[in-house]
Protein backbone atom coordinates (compact mmCIF):
# COMPACT_ATOMS: atom_id res chain seq x y z
CA UNK A 1 0.00 0.00 0.00
CA UNK A 2 2.71 2.21 1.04
CA UNK A 3 5.37 1.14 -1.47
CA UNK A 4 6.58 4.47 -3.06
CA UNK A 5 6.77 6.07 0.76
CA UNK A 6 9.04 3.02 2.21
CA UNK A 7 11.13 3.35 -1.30
CA UNK A 8 11.92 6.88 -0.96
CA UNK A 9 12.22 6.64 2.75
CA UNK A 10 15.05 4.06 1.90
CA UNK A 11 16.56 6.21 -0.84
CA UNK A 12 16.59 9.41 1.24
CA UNK A 13 18.13 7.38 4.24
CA UNK A 14 20.70 5.67 2.41
CA UNK A 15 21.59 8.46 -0.62
CA UNK A 16 23.13 11.24 1.56
CA UNK A 17 25.63 9.03 3.34
CA UNK A 18 26.68 7.28 -0.05
CA UNK A 19 27.28 10.97 -1.60
CA UNK A 20 29.06 12.15 1.27
CA UNK A 21 31.70 8.64 1.01
CA UNK A 22 31.91 9.75 -3.09
CA UNK A 23 32.44 13.52 -2.05
CA UNK A 24 35.60 11.91 0.34
CA UNK A 25 36.65 9.40 -2.58
CA UNK A 26 37.06 12.41 -5.23
CA UNK A 27 39.37 14.42 -2.89
CA UNK A 28 38.05 17.59 -4.51
CA UNK A 29 38.68 21.02 -2.94
CA UNK A 30 35.72 21.19 0.01
CA UNK A 31 34.39 24.15 -1.68
CA UNK A 32 33.72 22.32 -4.76
CA UNK A 33 32.80 19.25 -3.17
CA UNK A 34 30.15 20.88 -0.90
CA UNK A 35 28.51 22.14 -4.09
CA UNK A 36 28.67 18.54 -5.23
CA UNK A 37 27.34 17.12 -2.61
CA UNK A 38 24.11 19.85 -2.89
CA UNK A 39 23.76 18.33 -6.48
CA UNK A 40 23.68 15.16 -5.92
CA UNK A 41 21.02 16.12 -2.99
CA UNK A 42 18.72 18.31 -4.93
CA UNK A 43 19.14 15.09 -7.72
CA UNK A 44 17.79 12.72 -5.26
CA UNK A 45 15.23 15.50 -4.21
CA UNK A 46 13.72 15.57 -8.21
CA UNK A 47 13.55 12.40 -8.51
CA UNK A 48 11.11 11.94 -5.13
CA UNK A 49 9.06 14.46 -6.69
CA UNK A 50 9.05 12.63 -9.84
CA UNK A 51 7.97 9.52 -8.25
CA UNK A 52 5.63 10.97 -5.87
CA UNK A 53 3.89 12.92 -8.88
CA UNK A 54 3.89 9.52 -10.84
CA UNK A 55 2.60 7.64 -7.85
CA UNK A 56 -0.35 10.25 -7.50
CA UNK A 57 -1.51 10.62 -11.17
CA UNK A 58 -1.60 6.96 -10.99
CA UNK A 59 -3.79 6.56 -8.43
CA UNK A 60 -5.62 9.37 -9.61
CA UNK A 61 -6.73 8.06 -13.22
CA UNK A 62 -7.73 4.48 -11.15
CA UNK A 63 -10.04 6.53 -9.08
CA UNK A 64 -11.46 8.08 -11.94
CA UNK A 65 -11.82 4.82 -14.31
CA UNK A 66 -13.70 3.58 -11.64
CA UNK A 67 -16.00 6.99 -11.09
CA UNK A 68 -16.15 6.42 -14.91
CA UNK A 69 -17.69 2.92 -14.74
CA UNK A 70 -19.79 3.83 -11.83
CA UNK A 71 -21.38 6.49 -13.83
CA UNK A 72 -22.08 4.35 -16.39
CA UNK A 73 -23.81 1.52 -14.11
CA UNK A 74 -26.24 4.94 -12.66
CA UNK A 75 -27.01 5.75 -16.18
CA UNK A 76 -27.69 2.23 -17.16
CA UNK A 77 -30.04 1.85 -13.74
CA UNK A 78 -31.67 5.13 -14.89
CA UNK A 79 -32.19 4.25 -18.42
CA UNK A 80 -34.14 0.74 -17.21
CA UNK A 81 -35.94 1.96 -15.05
CA UNK A 82 -37.24 4.47 -17.54
CA UNK A 83 -37.80 1.50 -19.56
CA UNK A 84 -39.47 -0.77 -17.35
CA UNK A 85 -41.61 1.94 -16.03
CA UNK A 86 -43.13 3.43 -19.59
CA UNK A 87 -43.50 0.02 -20.59
CA UNK A 88 -45.85 -0.97 -17.48
CA UNK A 89 -47.97 1.83 -17.40
CA UNK A 90 -48.11 2.55 -21.08
CA UNK A 91 -47.22 5.98 -20.76
CA UNK A 92 -44.67 8.49 -21.83
CA UNK A 93 -44.65 10.96 -19.00
CA UNK A 94 -42.07 9.12 -16.62
CA UNK A 95 -42.01 11.05 -12.66
CA UNK A 96 -38.42 10.97 -11.94
CA UNK A 97 -37.09 8.13 -9.89
CA UNK A 98 -37.81 8.48 -5.98
CA UNK A 99 -34.70 7.69 -4.66
CA UNK A 100 -33.13 9.25 -1.05
CA UNK A 101 -29.85 10.93 -1.69
CA UNK A 102 -28.42 8.65 0.81
CA UNK A 103 -29.31 5.41 -1.40
CA UNK A 104 -27.77 7.29 -4.99
CA UNK A 105 -24.35 5.39 -5.82
CA UNK A 106 -21.44 7.26 -5.58
CA UNK A 107 -18.37 6.53 -6.95
CA UNK A 108 -15.53 6.86 -4.50
CA UNK A 109 -14.04 10.08 -3.46
CA UNK A 110 -10.48 10.46 -5.36
CA UNK A 111 -9.77 13.74 -3.72
CA UNK A 112 -8.94 11.62 -0.41
CA UNK A 113 -6.90 9.11 -1.85
CA UNK A 114 -4.63 11.51 -3.03
CA UNK A 115 -4.65 13.36 0.53
CA UNK A 116 -3.98 10.14 2.17
CA UNK A 117 -0.98 9.47 -0.61
CA UNK A 118 0.51 13.37 0.51
CA UNK A 119 0.18 12.61 3.49
CA UNK A 120 1.87 9.76 4.22
CA UNK A 121 4.88 10.80 1.73
CA UNK A 122 5.33 13.84 3.88
CA UNK A 123 4.44 11.45 7.04
CA UNK A 124 7.72 8.69 5.79
CA UNK A 125 9.96 11.81 4.20
CA UNK A 126 9.94 13.90 7.55
CA UNK A 127 11.42 10.85 9.75
CA UNK A 128 14.69 11.17 7.87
Amino acid sequence: MHQVEFVMSLLGLVCPPLFETIAELEEYHPRIALKWQLGRIFALFLGNLYTFLFALFDEVNEKLETEKSIRNATIWALNQYYANYSSHFNTTDVPPPNVSPADVIRGPCWENAVGIVSSGIILFSNGE
